[in-house]
């Protein structure tokens, strides 16, 4: 007979963190995904909600997505930066164009776009807005001629395609952070623990009541599942604790060498003591005192010199 799974079973998935438990809880959903709910006599609207919650983990560890979003935007900043300096520049340029309806429609332009020089400096949503006004400007029936004859038509439309492109990537990514910063994740977790438990529940008993070849293989993957990620945790343990105890080898080692370095020098120093010893004591004479040479006392730079012979009067 199939192994029956107990509600203990998870209690080391409950444990993993944040991306192990939203790889188990999105596994769970696609599992139960492919069962009729109907035969498991589950409780309406369990599965949703376990299935809200596993989307709401996936989103809060997927923080990546905010990072892509991100470089994304810097690009698109970049490109439309390229195209915003050329489009202006042909516009202030061309005011100096031999050819006279060019100059014209130039100076007509310049006017326009005089107040847009420094977009490109301003904030992002600032200038997201400040480009829309620009284009607004260019597209305007009489100054799109204008355009035309300057030859930078298809420069401000690609503008345009950029500008609302880099508007949607600011909205998308406003959104990830709106949502990762709402979503606590142990909230979540607590209220699909429960979840989870009923369903389990649920799917024992039905087993029980009716052993069925589909309710097999879902106990068996669900099993199966538990079984990976028990193994992934208990490793994942491991090499911490492997990493946390290698320091402290290290340093007991190199406390091991510094105490037997330590000791060859004291050794060392010994026998050298004593060698010299013997050798300082056997060239040893007794001070004689010369009453015809002074003495130099002290160290210091102001010297006494003092007199051995009799003090006169």
């Amino acid at each position: 007979m199939t192994k029956h799974f107990d509600l203990n079973d998870f209690a080391i998935a409950k444990r993993c963190n944040a991306s192990e438990y939203a790889f188990v809880a999105s596994k769970l959903v696609d599992l139960l995904g492919s069962v009729d709910k109907t035969k498991l006599t589950m409780p309406k609207g369990v599965y949703e909600q376990f299935q809200a919650g596993a989307s709401k983990m996936l989103d809060i560890i997927n923080t990546s997505r905010a990072t892509a979003e991100t470089t994304k935007i810097e690009n698109l900043d970049k490109q439309i930066n390229k195209y915003l300096v050329y489009v202006l520049g042909v516009v202030r340029l061309a005011k100096d164009s031999g050819i006279e309806n060019k100059s014209e429609a130039a100076r007509e332009l310049y006017c326009i776009t005089k107040m847009y020089n420094k977009v490109r400096r301003s904030p992002r949503r600032q200038k997201n807005a400040q480009i829309i006004s620009l284009i607004c400007d260019l597209n305007n029936p009489k100054n799109a001629q204008l355009v035309k004859t300057l030859g930078i038509s298809d420069e401000v439309d690609t503008l345009k395609n950029l500008n609302e492109q880099y508007l949607e990537l600011l909205n998308r990514r406003a959104d990830i952070q709106v949502r990762i910063s709402k979503d606590k994740p142990a909230l979540i977790r607590k209220e699909m623990n429960g979840l989870l438990n009923i369903m389990l529940t649920c799917i024992r008993c039905a087993y029980y009541n009716n052993p069925t070849e589909e309710l097999k293989r879902l106990i068996l993957s669900i099993n199966k599942l538990f079984s990976d990620i028990t193994t992934e945790y208990k490793q994942r343990l491991a090499h911490r604790k492997k990493a946390k105890d290698t320091p402290t080898q290290e340093l007991d080692s190199q406390t091991k060498n510094g105490m037997e370095h330590a000791t060859k020098t004291e050794v060392t120093t010994r026998n050298y003591k004593t060698e010299h010893h013997a050798s300082d004591t056997e060239s040893y004479k007794p001070y004689e005192e010369d009453s015809t040479k002074p003495i130099i006392i002290g160290d210091t730079r102001e010297q006494r010199i003092i007199s051995r012979g009799p003090r006169v009067t």
